[in-house]
């Protein structure tokens, strides 16, 4: 037997190794590394060949992805978005991050980029000068009107004018699965239309 985990998990697996429970935490940073694992992960498990299958099929759906992304965002500026951690203070996702890299393959400018650390604050002038056309919570937000209420500043962004602001669910950006290759056509569907140069 063999448990695989994620980072976010690690006192459970301190615990199950206490027991003498094999135990792996599992950490891919990118998509590409969650489809290049896969047959790694098959081999764990005792199905090499399933793995390796798996592998081919997740990295041909990232790469059609982001070939019907690049093709139907020829004549448009990038969209400009937010992954939200929490929304007070509201914290965001770092570029070098599984959320980051999920905005990345979408073709979104991650706006946190442009800002320090893991999780970075985001102030509300931070927020103004950017001006994302949309903006997606998840981990504790519960709903929009929870980044809304704690951010008044959002309501005069494009996502707040046009209603752009949505709570999503956390496997979908941060579980470290081939499920969330599978999620990224749901997210890519979600996005608002692009805006001409």
């Amino acid at each position: 037997d063999l448990v695989i985990l994620d980072p976010m998990n690690l006192e459970t697996a301190a615990t199950l190794r206490a027991r003498s429970i094999p135990t792996i935490v599992y950490n891919p940073v990118t998509l590409d590394d969650i489809a290049a694992h896969l047959g790694f992960l098959g081999v764990l498990v005792g199905d090499e060949a399933a793995g390796l299958l798996a592998a081919g099929d997740a990295s041909k759906r990232l790469e059609t992805l982001r070939e019907t992304v690049a093709r139907n965002s020829q004549n448009d500026r990038p969209l400009r978005g937010l992954f939200l951690y929490s929304a007070s203070p509201m914290q965001g996702f770092a570029e070098q991050s599984l959320a980051g890299d999920v905005l990345h393959v979408l073709g979104v400018e991650n706006l946190t980029a442009r800002l320090s650390g893991a999780r970075p604050i985001i102030s509300p002038e931070f927020v103004m000068s950017t001006d994302p056309d949309f903006i997606w919570g998840a981990m504790s937000i519960q709903s929009a009107e929870d980044i809304l209420s704690n951010n008044p500043a959002v309501a005069a962004t494009r996502a707040g004018r046009e209603g752009n602001i949505e709570v999503i669910p956390s496997t979908m950006i941060l579980r470290a699965s081939p499920l969330l290759i599978s999620r990224l056509e749901e997210l890519a569907e979600k996005l608002p239309p692009a805006t001409s140069h």
